[in-house]
């Protein structure tokens, strides 16, 4: 996949981090976030939005679309707007002809990475995890007692 000219990606999903530079159309200096998703540049004033404001201003003025939609109109990639769902940020609305698909089963959800069958799965095996031999006890006494040793030798 091709790199857009200032564009980060992130190097393990090779996916889009979220714009904290933006550099400015009109003269080229480094424009600063404001709020709301927008950047001004102050040398000539111009505001911008992020990818993640382009696509929530689209969505808000013509409602649900399709990614390909969404990317033919706001130029953000398709990648990053996916990225987006995973992350709940958008959701694919309900009654919807196509959604993404759970990482872990594949059965349809609007939006995250996992269904909520799936993740009730990992969270019972995230808290077995948590009862392994990695875990310590907690003193039921503070001070005064000797330090123990699991393979302490019996003194005779």
């Amino acid at each position: 996949m091709a790199v857009q000219k200032g564009k980060k990606q992130d190097a393990k999903h090779n996916l889009p981090k979220y714009e904290r530079v933006k550099e400015c159309p009109a003269c080229g200096a480094s424009m600063q976030y404001i709020f709301g998703e927008q950047f001004q540049c102050p040398k000539c004033g111009r505001t911008e939005l992020s990818d993640f404001g382009k696509v929530k201003q689209f969505l808000e003025e013509n409602g649900p679309q399709p990614a390909i939609i969404i990317n033919q109109e706001t130029k953000v990639s398709i990648e990053y707007i996916n990225l987006l769902l995973r992350q709940g940020r958008i959701e694919v609305p309900d009654g919807s002809e196509i959604y993404i698909k759970c990482q872990k089963c594949g059965t349809d959800i609007r939006y995250g990475r996992y269904c909520p069958d799936c993740m009730l799965k990992i969270a019972k095996s995230v808290n077995g995890v948590m009862w392994m031999d990695d875990v310590g006890e907690k003193p039921t006494r503070k001070a005064g007692s000797e330090m123990h040793y699991l393979d302490r030798m019996k003194r005779g």
